[in-house]
């Protein structure tokens, strides 16, 4: 008998929230291309709230939007999805802040020192600027409840989400929980990610809510007892030339001796920076620099354990060349 609880559904505010960010990132990097799937308006709405100056320009302050859902668990109906979030101690909000990188048990005990330590380590830039934000964190997320009122509830949303896709939202649900009647929602999650998990518990809670907008192909959420993945719904289509260029690119970037051995060194289990290097006897700049190239070109999942980053294969990523390979030679 199963002693965990496995919650599949659609969401709107969900959808909401993953609208926000995928606006707020590709601000950052033009590559996600959101602006194509938007409406004008609903774009413009969402770039002309204040938050957006908060948040752009840092990674940690976007991905605590996400945070949130670990803390807040209304699905339905945004304003009270506010309400909950306002509702909030002080250290939950500051746990999705980071991220997850100081965990609730962490914050008990910690001093600003050690938090800006935290951070820094975490890729914050703006450092004085997120310890603000940190130590009175509620307007941060009162801004960030009435940006979500006002997307979820524009005419401009509602359109968006017409029968046809939460028709395809359904289906998506029906079919993830078919295919968990005979496996694990961990070993499901892993299949979903492409890629084996390095944090791995013993969850109480498995939610899976498919998404019609994501800024990636699947996001994973976790704390001590809930792990959350959102799944993106709709795999892209690229144009033949961008095809050709993106799989040049790639297999020239898998066909250095030195990454192809770490490739299927990571491809056992996830690794640290330092377990590699001692691994392949070479220096951990020489690591760094091969994960950076790997990573950058979505190759290797990175998850966090503490200060300890470990990698892993992303087997969607390698899967997706022979994917292209099909698709350009074939078509």
């Amino acid at each position: 008998m199963n002693s965990h609880k496995l919650i599949i559904r659609k969401s709107l505010i969900v959808e909401g929230i993953q609208l926000i960010t995928s606006v707020f990132l590709n601000e950052v990097d033009k590559s996600y291309k959101v602006y194509d799937r938007l409406p004008k308006g609903l774009y413009e709405m969402i770039l002309k709230h204040s938050l957006k100056n908060i948040v752009v320009h840092e990674y940690l302050l976007i991905m605590s939007i996400c945070e949130s859902l670990l803390f807040v668990h209304e699905r339905d109906d945004a304003n009270e999805f506010k309400r909950q979030l306002m509702n909030l101690s002080d250290d939950k909000m500051r746990c999705a802040l980071t991220g997850g990188v100081l965990t609730l048990d962490e914050l008990n005990d910690i001093t600003e020192q050690q938090v800006r330590d935290a951070i820094i380590k975490a890729g914050v830039r703006s450092v004085e600027e997120f310890m603000q934000i940190y130590l009175s964190p509620h307007s941060f997320f009162e801004s960030f409840g009435k940006l979500l009122c006002e997307v979820v509830e524009s005419k401009e949303f509602q359109n968006l989400y017409s029968k046809d896709i939460i028709e395809k939202l359904d289906l998506m649900c029906k079919q993830m929980h078919d295919e968990m009647e005979a496996r694990h929602p961990l070993s499901y999650a892993q299949g979903l990610m492409g890629k084996s998990f390095y944090n791995i518990a013993d969850w109480g809670v498995y939610e899976f809510i498919p998404v019609e907008i994501c800024p990636y192909h699947a996001l994973r959420l976790m704390d001590q007892d809930t792990n959350i993945l959102l799944y993106n719904v709709n795999p892209k289509n690229d144009p033949p030339e961008e095809i050709k260029v993106r799989l040049v690119q790639n297999m020239k970037l898998i066909s250095d001796p030195k990454r192809m051995e770490l490739m299927k060194l990571i491809y056992a289990k996830p690794m640290s920076g330092k377990e590699i290097a001692k691994a392949l006897n070479i220096s951990t700049a020489t690591v760094s620099h091969h994960i950076e190239q790997l990573r950058s070109a979505g190759f290797l999942n990175e998850e966090r354990d503490k200060n300890t980053k470990y990698f892993s294969i992303n087997q969607n990523a390698y899967l997706k060349i022979t994917s292209d390979l099909k698709k350009y030679v074939f078509s």
